[in-house]
């Protein structure tokens, strides 16, 4: 199973759950390459990122993004504050000890069910604001226009 097949399963799967607004591969920040594989925005307006990891090296690697040293930190230098974490994975295991303090840990078995291994616990409690609301927005509409215009 492959990042795109994970990401429509949890779509599909968080959109049946209520959510607001379900974005993919979101650049928070071009400075320090902060990209998150699929951010979730409640309809009460708390934001949820997930990581979809597809091999344990990914998984491994992921750790050493500065993205990591953020969340570790709990740092301010976020542009978005999620509420919570997850990393999603699919066909290998992660011991618990692995698993970041600020991380939940959901794993996609063969047919596509979602089983929580760990729940998240809760980071921030700030609502998106509609600033940053506007730029998600906004990165989506030039991502959609731009792919058009390839075609």
């Amino acid at each position: 199973m492959n990042e795109l097949k994970m990401q429509q399963i949890m779509i599909k799967d968080r959109f049946d759950g209520g959510s607001r607004l379900l974005l993919p591969n979101i650049y928070l920040s071009s400075r320090n390459n902060t990209e998150i594989d699929l951010m979730e925005i409640s309809k009460a307006g708390y934001c949820t990122f997930y990581e979809i990891k597809i091999s344990r090296s990914d998984f491994k690697a992921d750790l050493k993004k500065h993205r990591h040293k953020l969340m570790s930190e709990m740092s301010h230098k976020l542009p978005i504050k999620p509420k919570q974490f997850y990393y999603v994975i699919h066909g290998f295991d992660v011991k618990e000890d692995e698993i970041p303090q600020y991380a939940g840990l959901i794993k996609v078995d063969d047919s596509g069910s979602l089983n929580y291994l760990k729940y998240a616990p809760n980071l921030w409690n700030e609502k998106i604001s509609p600033t940053n609301l506007e730029f998600l927005l906004r990165k989506i509409a030039i991502r959609y226009s731009i792919d058009l215009w390839r075609k």
